[in-house]
């Protein structure tokens, strides 16, 4: 179980990587006016075209305040703080959303507690806790069993990416609670890669959770691939991904395993292989590294393609073409 950080030079020396593993991705400085429910004020925000989200980080007298929102802002204009993920400067304040965490590797975690501000009804915890997709995990939470969404591995070069999906899913969560918009209902039967709607719900056994981390990001990234090759991508509770024709139909299915271990790869093809099949469906499983000798046979026999999946930079790419 994860265990998390209430020293204080620990903290400290946390927030020094989080901060280290955003800053090379932040490209330029913008002068705007920031808001938050009730007040106001002049900030210089930091810019993400590579991430496509804006950062704002700060010290104050009682927690490590960071403030997060979508897209590039006009200079000078009103922005308003979409995400927050704060941290206490010491021990344990569940009044802020953030926390780190460490394994029983030393690997250090980002947590979020899913406290949501925004000053609009509907908006808050209960919203996160029934509605956020992603990787959870219980934690050591001052003595006390917690379940947090697990933003990101600090150890992880994809960690920036890793904290700018979890930006993109807090907005749309929010965006969720707003009354529907009749004419953006026109559209919801169109066929596309929802990153919103990927992940858990709850707290899972995850045999290693730096690698459940880099799942989503995995699937983000096979999706954009399947796009260049010309298909739709579409994600639903019954695998990971599914490749889609020009005519609406599904063509392949996808489950990523997280490592190449035994317990993972009968994860992802127990997902494959209960999703459904078809004559003119292709079962793909992505897999970090090649395929252990004892399951080359076993995969044969179940028509189960293997796509090898390799890291480049904090991105994955894919061996092969899709069929």
């Amino acid at each position: 179980m994860l265990k998390i950080l209430t020293d204080e030079a620990a903290i400290r020396g946390s927030y020094r990587r989080f901060i280290r593993g955003l800053r090379p991705s932040l490209d330029e400085r913008i002068p705007v006016e920031l808001s938050h429910p009730g007040a106001s004020f002049r900030a210089r925000i930091a810019w993400s075209s590579r991430l496509g989200i804006w950062a704002y980080t700060k010290k104050t007298a009682g927690k490590y305040w960071n403030a997060f929102g979508v897209g590039r802002p006009r200079a000078k204009a009103s922005v308003p703080m979409t995400c927050e993920v704060n941290f206490p400067l010491q021990g344990i304040d569940r009044r802020i959303g953030g926390a780190f965490a460490k394994d029983g590797s030393g690997r250090l975690f980002v947590l979020h507690r899913g406290k949501l501000g925004g000053g609009r009804r509907g908006v808050g915890k209960s919203l996160f806790e029934e509605r956020y997709r992603g990787t959870w995990a219980f934690a050591d939470d001052g003595g006390v069993e917690t379940a947090a969404a697990v933003i990101g591995c600090l150890n992880s070069p994809s960690f920036a990416r890793q904290m700018a999906q979890f930006v993109r899913k807090v907005v749309r969560l929010k965006e969720s609670a707003a009354p529907p918009d009749p004419q953006l209902e026109l559209g919801l039967g169109e066929v596309r890669f929802r990153e919103e709607e990927y992940g858990g719900k709850e707290p899972a056994c995850e045999t290693d959770l730096a690698a459940a981390c880099e799942r989503s990001l995995v699937v983000r990234d096979l999706a954009d691939a399947l796009k260049k090759q010309g298909y739709g991508a579409a994600n639903d509770d019954r695998w990971d991904l599914s490749a889609v024709d020009g005519r609406g139909e599904i063509r392949a299915a996808f489950a990523v395993a997280d490592t190449a271990s035994p317990a993972d790869i009968q994860a992802a093809v127990g997902r494959l292989v209960l999703g459904g099949t078809g004559s003119a469906l292709r079962l793909h499983l992505a897999l970090p590294a090649g395929v252990p000798a004892e399951y080359e046979e076993r995969l044969r026999l179940l028509n189960i393609e293997v796509l090898v999946c390799r890291r480049q930079g904090d991105r994955t790419v894919f061996d092969g073409r899709i069929q």
